[in-house]
């Protein structure tokens, strides 16, 4: 009798095929269930995406920073990162003609129905309307975004651009969303961020997300809610991490991201030009009398241990009456915030009402002409300011002031010495820059020179959390390329009403917020140039 040769067993392939077709069939299901339960929400309009926390910040390619308001027929409004109630809502154009207003918080703090006043008077009342789309927190990146939507679907007349400060402040959050996404990562976040499935199953386990914290902190005065949230929670060590991403950054990769500034202003003059839409470009006012963020010497490897003694030496010989004006940790410097400690925006602007009669500060406060002369700044009563700006309006007050006993005198001539040395070796480093404009105006010295060392001070900033005149020569070269935009130098006007052509703590809240009286006037000036342009598009 033959034998039969055993046949191979085929249990053990079966099991593992029949897992993966199983695994398959349960893959489609949820597919299938996912695809119905997103059609269902968006056809029932709700839970919106957007209407949590955005995990890109506006980053990402493909995002909508513009979508129909479900709430009005022709209608939109904004979708960026906000809690819904707090989002842009633009009604359909009529027969008005539209301004819209971009920027970061300078613009968003800015009032437009101050500018529909300006407007008015100047042009005719009824004849503008004026939408803020300014955002805190952005840069010329997510500026470009939003603007280049906006002109496809929001109609505008005329677009005013005032844009400069946040270019280090935006590369900051997006090194925190490539650290912690990745590219893989942040494709994925980009795709949930647009599903409405994802966006009800985080609102259904977070609740509504509030605005970053982070964000608000880091560039300006929150808007709402309470300040400690939003501010105070950032330690010391939450700030040196904010210092340490650019520490070491060379000043060849800050000019790098300077020209991609220069390149997102050029595509929102094209975008605006393609679709017939004026744009008033203004240079961006900032404060000369704030310290640089992060200094460096150019061609100077690993440091220079010489150049690092003498920049010690100057530490302990630089009058200690003049730290509040050289703050250099972030946690040391004033903020917009702080004119107001310990109380929310909506409980400060309270206590302005009950208070109308508060003085406006006059310690350290030079006196301005023009427009300036009798604007109020509208900081607030005296009693609410913190600790920080009482330091810093009474170091502000002996500075100016001129008056300096023989000691002080001293100590700042010892220090120009040491700092004329420092300059010498070091010729952009910002930091020697500031202090040597300083101490130079407080000895007497030149004023055109000193004042022109704070200029280079902050254009030689390697990570500025504010603008310059590095940033104002590329918008000027900017407008100077495209001749149909309508270009305004806000800077050069707020300049020439100010001391010695010094913008400082007069009108600014901190290193580049423009305080409520500043704001106002800036509006002002926006308006004649905004109704030449209306006008001529009118053909009158």
């Amino acid at each position: 009798m033959a034998e039969v040769a055993p046949t191979e067993s085929k249990a053990p392939r079966s099991r593992v095929g029949g897992a993966l077709r199983d695994a398959g069939v349960g893959l489609g299901v949820a597919l299938a269930l996912f695809l119905v339960a997103e059609v269902a929400l968006r056809l029932l309009g709700v839970a919106t995406p957007g209407s949590g926390q955005d995990p890109l910040r506006g980053f990402g390619a493909s995002e909508r920073m513009l979508v129909p308001d479900p709430k009005l027929e022709g209608g939109w409004m904004t979708r960026v990162r906000d809690t819904p109630g707090s989002e842009r809502r633009l009604p359909p154009k009529g027969s008005k003609q539209r301004v819209l207003l971009f920027g970061g918080s300078n613009v968003d703090g800015m009032k437009a129905q101050e500018l529909e006043q300006f407007l008015a008077a100047r042009g005719g009342a009824e004849r503008f309307e004026v939408f803020n789309l300014g955002r805190s927190g952005f840069g010329s990146g997510r500026v470009t975004r939003l603007f280049v939507q906006a002109v496809s679907v929001l109609e505008p007349d005329l677009c005013v651009i005032y844009a400069g400060h946040n270019e280090f402040v935006e590369r900051s959050f997006k090194l925190d969303i490539e650290d912690q996404l990745g590219a893989a990562g942040g494709a994925l976040a980009a795709l949930a961020a647009r599903s409405h499935v994802v966006s009800g199953v985080m609102e259904l386990v977070q609740g509504p997300a509030a605005p970053q914290a982070s964000e608000q902190a880091t560039e300006g005065p929150d808007d709402s809610g309470d300040p400690d949230a939003a501010t105070r929670a950032h330690d010391d060590a939450r700030w040196n991490t904010e210092y340490a991403k650019f520490a070491d950054l060379p000043y060849t990769e800050t000019l790098a991201v300077y020209a991609q500034y220069e390149e997102n202003l050029r595509l929102m003059c094209r975008a605006a030009r393609e679709r017939g839409v004026d744009v008033l470009l203004s240079t961006v006012v900032h404060n000369r009398m704030s310290a640089p963020f992060v200094s460096g010497c150019a061609g100077v490897v690993g440091g220079d241990p010489d150049f690092a003694e003498l920049r010690k030496r100057i530490q302990r010989t630089l009058p200690t009456a003049l730290e509040p004006i050289l703050a250099d940790d972030m946690q040391a410097r004033v903020h917009g915030w702080s004119y107001r400690s310990n109380m929310s925006r909506a409980a400060h602007r309270k206590a302005i009402r009950q208070d109308k009669d508060y003085a406006e500060v006059q310690r350290g406060m030079r006196p301005c002409t023009g427009p300036f002369a009798d604007a109020r700044r509208g900081l607030g009563p005296i009693a609410l300011f913190d600790d920080h700006v009482n330091a810093l309006l009474d170091a502000l007050e002996a500075f100016w002031s001129g008056a300096l006993v023989s000691a002080e005198r001293e100590a700042r001539e010892t220090a120009e010495v040491l700092l004329l040395r420092a300059v010498e070796a070091c010729p952009d480093h910002a930091r020697s820059l500031f202090e040597l404009g300083l101490v130079e105006l407080a000895l007497g010295r030149d004023r055109a020179r000193a004042v022109q060392r704070l200029e280079d001070a902050a254009r030689f900033d390697h990570a500025p959390r504010k603008a310059s005149e590095l940033v104002n020569d590329i918008v000027r070269r900017v407008a100077t390329e495209h001749p149909e935009v309508h270009f305004h130098d806000g800077d050069a006007a707020l300049r020439a009403w100010m001391p010695d052509g010094l913008v400082g703590w007069e009108w600014m809240y901190d290193h580049c917020h423009l305080n409520d009286g500043a704001k106002s006037v800036l509006l002002d000036e926006f308006s004649a140039p905004i109704v030449r342009a209306l006008d001529t598009r009118r053909g009158e």
